[in-house]
């Protein structure tokens, strides 16, 4: 049987963990949970408003922020979709990969499909902010993020 435990700390970790991607200040000063309320934050008003019609105002505000707060985490609102995007659009991925690792050496083609498909959906629904404001979001992006 396929490993059903939420990984969400785990994908999570991994966009905190990497270091501070271009475009991001406070070289380790600032707090973790700090930079997660602001992550979540903007992956919910990108999802429900779009990247164009999204305010660091509006961000800062369901994150209990103030916007100069949000510059000090990312250097944009660029930067900020960016994470977002890291952390949505790679979760299914790292979440397959994880599950597949830890597959049993004799499973079948069909088990580790079965074991694939598991991961992918499973991991859509634990990020749910983060993965539908990637999709949603990415004709939306800076050519660059693209």
């Amino acid at each position: 049987m396929p490993d059903t435990t939420s990984s969400t700390e785990h994908i999570e970790s991994q966009a905190s963990e990497k270091g501070r991607s271009r475009g991001q200040r406070g070289e380790g000063k600032a707090s973790p949970e700090t930079r997660d309320r602001l992550l979540r934050a903007a992956a919910h008003v990108f999802r429900h408003k779009g990247y164009v019609a999204a305010t660091l105002a509006e961000i800062g505000q369901l994150a209990d922020l103030r916007p100069a707060t949000i510059l000090y985490h990312f250097a944009s609102k660029e930067a900020l979709l960016e994470e977002v995007m890291t952390v949505g659009l790679g979760a299914p991925q790292q979440e397959v990969q994880r599950r597949l690792a830890s597959a049993p050496r004799d499973a079948t083609a069909a088990d580790r499909l079965r074991i694939a498909i598991i991961g992918h959906l499973s991991a859509l629904l634990m990020h749910n902010d983060f993965t539908a404001a990637g999709v949603i979001n990415f004709h939306l992006a800076p050519p660059a993020l693209r």
